[in-house]
């Protein structure tokens, strides 16, 4: 088998200068730059040995243009990087998979979870057989692109053969290294039907960690009026309505997001007619909404990131409360209330706060009955608080 050709024994040396061994050892994968002794100039992944006063105990990739200039590999600092290497934590990711009962009624998962699966800087999304690998960056792409046959291959002996794995690096720009995926792909999703677009959806076509959080939805929306804000291609919506709303309202300010809606529904056996379905502003259609006192039993107010980095967190907090404070007043007495976030920025106790000023804005009572987070294919490790990125609380709301 080929070897990496960076031997371990030529490896450059990256002194840390903040005591950070317990940190590393007890999962955290992420070196910032102000941790780093200014040393030789490195290459985007370029493999290196992180040591520190009592020397080398980790190796990791280098990404000298990125705030988070070490990602850490592995705390075996004799441990070879290649083909080998990479096929075990692949295969140890399929394992967490194909143990999980939960995964058992869809065929759109994560398959590689980054850093929580020990390879940082890696995702790789599966729909109906096509996947996706996103590569976070210049380092990223330099390390992980030239193993991704080894990915498939040991994808495909571990329970999870592909039909094709496509790669583009994370970014608004859809620029595809080697060949594209498919237009679209039908999945499936417990009893619903979607289509997914892979070369132009969010992320990389459906928010699959939302996946538990709308069974969750489907399970309480019997008999209900519902009302799914931010709605994307309307997952939570078609989650409520297969589980008996009376009516959903879809709301997305994307035109071509609504229209896949209304597919998914009819796809999943559903009379799209007999539900809404709004391509508007957010805020525009809770206004009106308001005005007209406009009442729903149940509400999903699931925004994008309003933070998408530590510097914008104040200004992305006060987005939230808007939005919920907006939301909770469509809210019927006695109903359902449901929050998300899924910015790393904003933390399940920010989210909270959020919550609770909204109602407190509204003179609303409400209690937390559900705190979730990502669904199980997007593990976290314990020493890694920052791949703790999605909340999601469903409330009681007098």
């Amino acid at each position: 088998m080929a070897r990496n050709s960076r031997s371990r024994h030529d490896r450059e040396q990256v002194h840390l200068k903040k005591k950070l061994r317990r940190h590393i050892q007890r999962g955290h994968p992420w070196v910032f730059d102000q941790g780093v002794v200014p040393g030789p100039k490195l290459k985007p992944g370029q493999l290196v040995r992180v040591t520190d006063e009592k020397g080398a105990f980790a190796l990791a990739f280098a990404d000298p243009e990125s705030p988070i200039r070490l990602r850490v590999l592995d705390t075996r600092t004799r441990a070879e990087i290649d083909e080998e290497w990479m096929a075990k934590r692949v295969a140890r990711a399929a394992l967490r998979r194909t143990q999980d009962p939960r995964l058992e009624r869809t065929d759109a998962l994560r398959l590689v979870h980054g850093e929580a699966d020990g390879l940082p800087g890696l995702v790789v999304d599966a729909y109906a057989g096509h996947a996706i690998a996103l590569l976070d960056g210049e380092a990223s792409e330099k390390l992980w692109y030239p193993l991704l046959e080894t990915v498939e291959s040991s994808l495909g002996k571990n329970g999870y053969p592909l039909k094709s794995l496509s790669a583009r690096r994370v970014g608004r720009e859809r620029k595809w290294l080697g060949e594209p995926p498919p237009q679209t792909v039908t999945i499936r999703e417990g009893a619903a039907t979607m289509e997914v677009d892979l070369r132009r959806g969010q992320k990389t076509g459906l928010f699959l960690d939302q996946r538990e959080n709308r069974a969750l939805v489907g399970s309480r929306s019997k008999g209900l009026r519902v009302l799914n804000l931010f709605s994307y291609t309307g997952g939570f919506s078609l989650a409520a309505a297969l589980g008996g709303a009376a009516k959903t309202t879809t709301v997305d300010i994307a035109g071509p997001a609504i229209e896949a809606a209304k597919r998914n529904f009819t796809l999943s056996g559903l009379e799209p007619g007999k539900h809404e379905f709004a391509a508007a502003d957010v805020f525009d259609f809770l206004e009106e909404a308001i005005a007209a006192k406009r009442e729903f039993d149940l509400v999903i107010c699931d925004p994008p990131s309003f933070a998408s980095s530590e510097k914008a967190l104040s200004k992305g907090l006060r987005a939230y409360r808007r939005v919920n404070e907006m939301a909770m007043r469509v809210a019927a007495p006695n109903g359902i209330y449901c929050s998300a976030s899924c910015s790393s920025h904003v933390t399940a106790d920010h989210l909270l706060e959020v919550v609770a000023d909204a109602a407190m804005e509204v003179r609303r009572d409400l209690v937390v009955t559900d705190e979730r987070g990502a669904a199980s294919d997007h593990p976290v490790r314990p020493g890694f608080p920052e791949g703790r990125y999605l909340s999601f609380f469903l409330c009681a709301i007098e």
